[in-house]
């Protein structure tokens, strides 16, 4: 089936995305995030009607073909047919529809081999439609647009302890950073260290002995440094590539030190994973937005660093602290992120800044790539009183209504490496800074457990996450803003058993009557070298419904439904757990009924808790999430009302848990159907 968004496509404009710290000068101490960009994007994609088709606008176009990671996800006959010729059979599939593209006035911006088959182009609504018809062609889509928006918090989260205890602090271990580059002269990366070597460098160029470093090997400038998509000159809305992935912004260079940096003692913390050496990917220009299809262009090169088609030499671990608000797992920048994942690199990338329901936000906000499944979402807090950030986005993922964010990571009044101040720091807040704890803590994960795959590193990360988060040190907070918990480097560190998949989805649960839910798996696993006793209990930690609308069940490997249930498993083997949850939806109040349809999103969630018995040291939880919500089933009791004699009476009888409700109109005009563009054809 092809993909066209006919409403967003006539729109010719892009959505936003946020780099997921404010915009502030890099002697500010930022407090959290102050820039309306960013706590308003989400209602830039909303497109109107119509639209003229002569609109200009940015589109990624996929082609109906395998990309290379199909082949090799597919079993392709040889590594060596997949690097050499791959590349080239792709990019045959897609000539013609460029060839159409460039003949009709569109310009080709980047093509993509590696992850999905396809490109980018700059173009009319109007060719956009015409291309989205080619029998090659599976979607055309519109692209999003980026925009900007440790000394004590690596401690925070235990990353000292599993340096200590275990030996591990990314030595050996490869990430990538996709950011705004890094300032690779700055002492915490292993540069020289002085003001005066970053002034003197040229941005555009390698300069000699500058870059690569022994802690930063590799890395690429998508854009160039003049590169924004969202200021009023249309000159510099063309990305100019160098090989220099300088930073000049300052979010990257944050970024990376949280995760990364070596450290300067007395001045700036050591990273989390200290040791790891640094992929530097630029996607953001001085004025600190982009596009989507940079993004994905710097995920191919992620994955194949050496451009060759062969992914041996690819990172363990890609940090993207970015998102498009009310992003959706089925956007292209989203798949891509899947498709990394798919391809065995953890991807890790930040919740956004919205805010959350609490927070005038809303319900949702949280962006993509996050919301992509397999990819780790974060979310901010405080340290050292666990109270989540008022700017952090909340979830579920749009469209799938997947339980977002995964975890939660320090994010307020962050201290790392401070763009061009040679060897200092300087302090800042956003899901931005939250995202490098979670990438550096994958990267130890993996350094001390090599054999893991991406599931087992998120629900490792996810499973022994500490619940208890508040919102101004009092109230919990729903999972739709936490996700699993913050994250607690020690206990995922020593994990011995694994609930996959770390997180369950009931989704939104419309009933006129009482009933129960279909039920989610999840499998329970022992890597141990012993066989162990585990202990489960199903509850509710948070509620937007005073009663006790929902009630959680489960059974192990088919036994009966209860609140409560035991198994031992052996050495390497697994069971399955299922969860049902039983839901009352006349136990939702009429004034809890109306606030869902004018003001909140109501969520229900709660954990199955799991205990290692037998001398065992793991401690799991798996949170749970459902929307529930009182629905009506009720019809007009006719079909027309009779005015001309007088009063006559409609009714709407409903026998169903929702309250009936209906609102009467004056039918004003009719439009007869006819040549439409928009969201209504």
């Amino acid at each position: 089936m092809k993909r066209f968004a006919s409403g967003l496509l006539a729109l010719g404009l892009i959505s936003l995305v946020i780099a997921l710290s404010p915009t502030t000068p890099a002697t500010e101490r930022v407090q959290s995030p102050t820039d309306d960009s960013e706590s308003h994007a989400g209602g830039s994609t909303a497109a109107p009607a119509r639209r003229d088709r002569s609109a200009i606008g940015r589109y990624f176009v996929q082609i109906d073909s395998p990309s290379v990671s199909d082949l090799v996800l597919d079993g392709a006959p040889s590594e060596t047919e997949t690097a050499t010729i791959g590349p080239r059979l792709v990019a045959a599939t897609q000539a013609a529809a460029i060839d159409e593209v460039t003949a009709s006035g569109g310009k080709v911006l980047f093509r993509y081999s590696r992850l999905f088959n396809g490109f980018s182009a700059t173009m009319s609504a109007q060719l956009a439609t015409e291309i989205a018809e080619r029998r090659d062609v599976i979607s055309v889509e519109p692209i999003g647009l980026m925009k900007r928006t440790n000394s004590s918090s690596v401690p925070f989260i235990g990353a000292k302890k599993v340096w200590r205890r275990y030996g591990v602090s990314g030595e050996g271990m490869k990430v990538a950073v996709i950011d705004t580059g890094i300032d690779y002269t700055h002492k915490d990366f292993g540069g020289a260290g002085t003001r005066a070597a970053f002034n003197d460098n040229d941005p555009t160029i390698i300069e000699p002995g500058s870059f690569p470093t022994t802690k930063i090997i590799d890395g690429y400038d998508f854009v160039g440094a003049s590169y924004d998509v969202l200021d009023q000159d249309a000159s510099n809305d063309t990305p100019e590539p160098d090989p220099a992935p300088l930073d000049d912004n300052g979010h990257g260079t944050h970024v990376a030190g949280t995760c990364c940096g070596k450290g300067v003692p007395g001045k700036v913390g050591r990273g989390v994973a200290f040791k790891a050496r640094i992929l530097a990917y630029k996607v953001w220009g001085q004025g600190g937005s982009s596009s989507a299809d940079v993004l994905v262009a710097a995920y191919e090169r992620a994955v194949d660093p050496n451009e060759d088609g062969d992914f041996s030499d690819a990172p363990d671990v890609l940090s993207f602290s970015g998102a498009v608000p009310y992003g959706s797992p089925t956007a292209l920048e989203s798949m891509a992120a899947e498709r990394v994942v798919d391809l065995g690199i953890v991807f890790v990338g930040g919740a956004g800044n919205s805010g959350h329901q609490t927070t005038d936000g809303q319900a949702y906000g949280l962006g993509a790539p996050a919301s992509a499944s397999g990819v780790i979402a974060v979310a901010a807090s405080s340290d050292p009183d666990d109270g989540i950030a008022s700017f952090s986005s909340q979830g579920p993922a749009r469209g799938s209504h997947e339980l977002k964010p995964d975890v939660t990571a320090p994010g307020v009044d962050i201290h790392s490496a401070d763009r061009g101040s040679g060897d200092e720091g300087r302090f800042v807040s956003g899901t931005s800074m939250a995202t490098p704890h979670v990438s550096g803590v994958a990267t130890l994960l993996l350094q001390l457990h090599p054999t893991w795959n991406p599931a087992q590193v998120k629900a490792a990360i996810m499973n022994h996450a500490k619940p208890e988060l508040f919102e101004n040190a009092r109230s919990e907070v729903p999972a739709t803003v936490k996700g699993a918990g913050r994250v607690r480097a020690p206990l995922a560190a020593r994990a011995v058993s694994f609930a996959i998949p770390a997180s369950l989805s009931f989704g939104v649960q419309e009933l006129t009557s009482s009933g129960v839910t279909q039920d989610r798996i999840f499998t329970l696993s022992n890597n141990d070298d012993r066989r162990h006793r585990y202990d489960l209990a199903s509850n509710v930690s948070y509620s937007d419904h005073e009663n006790g609308v929902v009630r959680p069940r489960l059974s192990v490997d088919g036994a009966p439904f209860s609140s409560r249930s035991e198994v031992r498993i052996d050495s390497k083997d697994s069971v399955e757990v299922a969860v049902r949850l039983e839901i009352d939806p006349r136990l939702i109040t009429r004034a809890e009924e109306e606030l869902r349809f004018y003001e909140f999103l109501p969520g229900v969630d709660g954990g199955i808790e799991i205990h290692q018995e037998g001398g065992g040291q793991d401690d799991l939880r798996v949170p749970w999430h459902v929307i529930p919500l009182a629905v009506s089933d009720n019809a007009a009791d006719k079909t027309s009302l009779d005015l001309s004699a007088g009063a006559d009476e409609l009714s709407f009888p409903s026998e169903a848990a929702g309250r009936a409700a209906a609102d009467l109109y004056v039918l004003g005009a009719t439009d007869p159907a006819g040549d439409a563009f928009g969201e209504e054809d």
